[in-house]
């Protein structure tokens, strides 16, 4: 059966719990990035009456300090408390072994404080919010309903509230858009219910429909849809926080099934997704444009361009049963990337597998969406000259970009450049002769760089695993897996304005001129190149 996709939103349950810890700025944006319609908030308060965006499924104790402090309940805690608590410490990837989001260099992920989330997400996607079991107090709601207020989002967001609470709020004079939060036999007994005509939403947090397509089952959930549809009344629904394999596999149809009971295709099935990165992928799958293995030793030169940042021997590309960017020990700024030839306009989905021989302090290697086209193709680096110089072959080259790369030995992050394509062209160099002008030298100017926190462990000799990159409008979403992580790990999230709808794709390795010691070889290989778009 046909999803009615028009009529279908994903809503991410405080972000995307599947690729980074709940409630975080890193799983909010990742929720956007991966393409999500909206952000469905769970919220608790502080000792001190400040809101906090939580998981969904978060555990009513937690501990206020890595490796110390005190175990209590959220609403125990003061500000200083929670956030100081590091939301990654123990966080694990779907049938990962590793912790990729602890602590690293001081820098905590920390859940998001109401305000800073209004600030950030307001005006950029649809809001929907629960309070926890031990914040529902008519004091609380008012608390939530006067902020709202002060943000102009009445009537742009809905807060969803029990029964027993809800003739109450209906009487509030700054109250938003009221929804029910109801149990599964709650929901099916609505008809009963004044409150149906009331509500602007029904949020059912249990997981009301059925994993399989069993027909009853169908029938009684598309009945229940069709007396919604008829008040006008949205339906939020929701999965269990770890769904099996059959259950993804009958998501798309059993979600297809209640959005065409939709009487006349009217009114918006919502789906309140904890995997949005997977879930958008089982219900808008993406058609792969293009692959390619690296197989054999000649690239496809009607699909990428390929060359050398600099002008020196440092580095050498080939393809060899693989992409493969081989920088040679010591030596000075060098590097080499191959960049998609055509095109890539809207969303996409990249992904790329890669093998690294030898990461040490001083080499990088990316999949980045540059905004300028790669040019000639020139990867004989026994005939460098100065007319050879390109900058779009360089990690970090040719602003603005975004990609998903690996730095140094330290772990994996996004990076970004939201300025403009600044170059230094032209360097004085110093030799026996004298002091000359080198005009055919050339570097980015980055200083309007920046980077994520590095996610994951260092990576080792010989490491193997895989990057991707999203883009969902402006939003750019970093992933990788390994042999620790063999599901995907959100390693950062940015906005990047200034790129084009229309971007090119760069697989680039670099090392740079350093001192005690000098940087070491390297050799990067990349496998298994894949271009998705919606």
């Amino acid at each position: 059966m046909k999803m009615q996709l028009e009529h279908t939103q994903i809503w991410g349950l405080s972000g995307d719990n599947s690729v980074a810890p709940a409630g975080t700025d890193a799983s909010l944006w990742a929720a956007l990035g991966g393409g999500a319609d909206g952000l469905f908030i769970t919220l608790t308060l502080s000792s001190d009456g400040e809101f906090y965006c939580l998981g969904g499924d978060m555990p009513a104790p937690i501990t206020a300090a890595p490796g110390g402090g005190k175990n209590a309940a959220t609403t125990e805690l003061s500000n200083r408390e929670l956030e100081s608590f590091d939301a990654g410490a123990t966080w694990n990837s779907p049938g990962g072994s590793g912790q990729p989001w602890q602590q690293n260099k001081g820098r905590h992920l920390r859940f998001m404080q109401l305000n800073k989330l209004l600030q950030t997400f307001s005006r950029r996607t649809q809001l929907a919010f629960s309070l926890l079991p031990g914040c529902q107090q008519l004091a609380s709601y008012q608390k939530l309903f006067s902020l709202l207020a002060q943000y102009g989002l009445s009537q742009r967001c809905v807060v969803f509230c029990p029964d027993e609470s809800f003739d109450i709020l209906l009487q509030e004079k700054n109250k938003p858009l009221l929804g029910l939060d109801l149990s599964d036999s709650q929901l099916y007994e609505l008809s009963e219910q004044n409150a149906l005509e009331h509500a602007c939403a029904i949020y059912c947090s249990s997981s009301v429909f059925s994993t399989t397509t069993n027909h009853r089952e169908l029938q009684t959930q598309q009945l229940l849809y069709k007396q919604l549809a008829k008040h006008k009344t949205r339906l939020f629904l929701t999965s269990p926080t770890t769904v099996s394999a059959k259950y993804r596999r009958n998501l798309n149809e059993t979600l297809s099934a209640l959005a065409n009971a939709l009487p006349g295709n009217t009114g918006t099935l919502n789906y309140v997704s904890s995997a949005v990165l997977s879930d958008v992928e089982a219900l808008r799958p993406r058609a792969q444009i293009f692959s390619d293995s690296f197989s054999g030793k000649h690239i496809d030169r009607s699909q990428w361009s390929a060359g050398y940042s600099h002008t020196n021997r440092d580095t050498e590309i080939f393809q060899d049963d693989g992409l493969h960017i081989h920088i040679k020990d010591g030596g000075s700024y060098s590097g080499a990337a191959a960049v998609t030839s055509i095109p890539i306009h809207g969303d996409f989905d990249a992904e790329v597998n890669y093998s690294v021989a030898n990461p040490q302090q001083g080499s990088t290697f990316e999949m980045a969406a540059i905004a300028i086209d790669p040019g000639y193709f020139h990867i004989d680096n026994s005939q460098l000259n100065g007319r050879r110089v390109n900058l779009t072959f360089d990690v970090h080259g040719a602003p603005p970009y975004a990609s998903s790369e690996c730095d140094e030995n330290d772990g994996h992050r996004i990076g970004w450049n939201n300025g403009f394509n600044l170059s230094k062209i032209g360097e004085l160099e110093i030799s026996d002769s004298g002091i000359h002008n080198n005009p055919w030298a050339a570097s980015s100017v980055n200083m309007y760089n920046k980077y994520s926190r590095d996610v994951g462990a260092s990576i080792t000799a010989g490491a193997t695993g895989s990057l991707r990159l999203v883009r969902h409008q402006h939003i750019f979403s970093a992933y990788y897996k390994d042999a620790d992580n063999p599901e995907w790990v959100c390693s950062g999230t940015a906005l990047v304005q200034n790129l084009n709808n229309d971007v090119f794709i760069r697989l680039a390795a670099k090392h740079w001129k350093k001192n005690n010691p000098a940087p070491s070889w390297n050799k990067v290989s990349f496998f298994n190149f894949k271009l998705k778009q919606v």
